[in-house]
């Protein structure tokens, strides 16, 4: 299918921002992982660009792999990470290993983004939630047929804070309600789980409100890849990841901030992560990268 024919009928709305200098990370210690890479916080430079006001969609992926043929790193290896919560008991029953600092991950054989919890599970029904096992492999494959890219792990911020400064979350710094805010774990984590917003997993993809630049679920939901590349263990070089997803709670993965980060191999993949795309922007206008940082 011809990129032209496939364009106008993807679920998100590009957001075109005009960039500028912003505060990236963050010196509050007492939040802040150190090291993730958050700290410290400094200036930086983000020209125009436009980005996707919605993470890819299983709808969307459905049409990627009708056009293209394209088999996910979770396919090709039949095998992706599902929260344990969100597998059915008779397929838990026959997994016989686990993480051993994260129990609550399961590798279960099959998972991909047209079967999110394993066999038997299925993308039908939910064609407006956010794909899911996609890898950075994946993300850059997708975002490259709808004619977008990746986003930079600076522009990925830069969105999420809407334009405001030294603020904890899209929405501000308010703890109150995180329910309806956005998607993250609820009660005790990992098995005792409140659900008070309904979704124990993914949220559909325009759940929960925007923040200021009508970007949705920049905070929870799925992590969301981004194209900066940083060295990782024994050297070999990893993808950042952004935004936290519905398993971060502030017990044990107080992720979903706006300078939070996490660091995978491009080939990894689980039922909490995705993708949401961008573009360059118009480069013709004077920078704004002289000015001050935007304002709270």
């Amino acid at each position: 299918m011809p990129m032209e024919e496939h364009l106008d009928h993807l679920d998100s709305v590009m957001v075109a921002l005009e960039g500028g200098t912003f505060l990236m990370g963050s010196d509050a210690r007492e939040v802040v992982y150190v090291e993730d890479g958050e700290h410290p916080q400094r200036r930086v430079c983000v020209l125009p660009f436009s980005i996707d006001d919605i993470e890819a969609t299983t709808g969307d992926w459905a049409q990627f792999a009708v056009a293209t043929g394209y088999a996910t790193d979770a396919e090709r290896f039949n095998q992706s990470f599902v929260f344990d919560l969100l597998v059915s008991p008779a397929l838990n029953a026959t997994i016989t290993q686990a993480v051993a600092e994260a129990p609550w991950w399961l590798p279960v054989d099959g998972a991909s983004w047209h079967a999110p919890e394993g066999p038997g599970t299925t993308y039908t029904g939910r064609s407006n939630f956010p794909a899911q096992h996609v890898s950075a492999n994946d993300a850059d494959a997708f975002c490259r047929w709808a004619g977008k890219r990746v986003p930079t792990e600076a522009e990925w911020e830069f969105a999420a804070r809407g334009g405001r400064a030294n603020k904890r979350y899209p929405w501000g710094d308010s703890n109150l309600d995180l329910y309806i805010r956005a998607n993250t774990f609820e009660g005790i984590f990992p098995h005792a789980p409140q659900v008070r917003d309904g979704y124990l997993g993914p949220a559909p993809s325009r759940s929960y409100p925007p923040n200021r630049y009508g970007l949705f679920n920049m905070a929870g939901n799925l992590w969301e890849w981004t194209s900066t590349i940083e060295p990782g263990p024994a050297g070999n070089a990893q993808r950042v990841k952004k935004g936290g997803s519905f398993m971060c709670h502030r017990s044990h993965c107080f992720r979903y901030r706006n300078s939070a980060r996490v660091r995978n191999t491009a080939d990894s993949s689980s039922s909490n992560t995705g993708v949401r795309c961008a573009k360059d922007g118009a480069r013709g206008k004077a920078s704004k990268c002289t000015a001050e940082p935007i304002d709270q």
